[in-house]
């Protein structure tokens, strides 16, 4: 079932989904960049860059980008903080087949993921696994919101 508009089901579906993984934050519901999300095409699961990141670094955004960067920040422990609920700075620009051009922060629901480790230098380990904790609730959300918008997995894209 296709939806159009703010997803404020959001939190009923990933509280079925993810029981106390899901961590709610005030004022979810009146969160965005501004405008209304469009006609949802799926999900765009991305990486932060950081595993330190915070729920307020997401919310709030950053000098370079206002915030929300996403619906949701998915840490290394396993927790879905829902944060917004409109749209929000985490498609960027670009292009996908059905999703179209530069429309993603109205099309897709967001899930930032916090990683990877940064080392004192800047540095990174390229080889580091995503922990567990965090790949299954990356999985168990995308699967609930695809499973609320009638989509398979095929509407689950990414990037970093």
């Amino acid at each position: 079932m296709r939806f159009t508009g703010d997803p404020v089901w959001l939190e009923d579906v990933l509280r079925e989904a993810l029981g106390d993984r899901l961590v709610v934050h005030d004022g979810w519901k009146d969160r965005g960049t501004g405008g209304q999300m469009g006609d949802i095409w799926g999900v765009l699961i991305h990486h932060t860059g950081n595993d330190r990141e915070t729920v307020e670094g997401i919310r709030d955004g950053r000098s370079d980008l206002a915030g929300p960067l996403s619906q949701c920040l998915i840490t290394p422990d396993g927790k879905c903080h829902l944060i917004a609920v409109g749209p929000c700075n985490h498609a960027g620009i670009g292009s996908y087949p059905g999703v179209g051009t530069n429309n993603g922060n109205q099309r897709l629901i967001g899930f930032e993921c916090a990683w990877p480790t940064i080392r004192p230098d800047g540095s990174f380990d390229s080889n580091q696994r995503w922990p567990d904790a965090q790949i299954i609730t990356m999985r168990d959300a995308t699967a609930a919101v695809l499973k609320r918008l009638g989509e398979d997995s095929s509407h689950c894209i990414g990037h970093k």
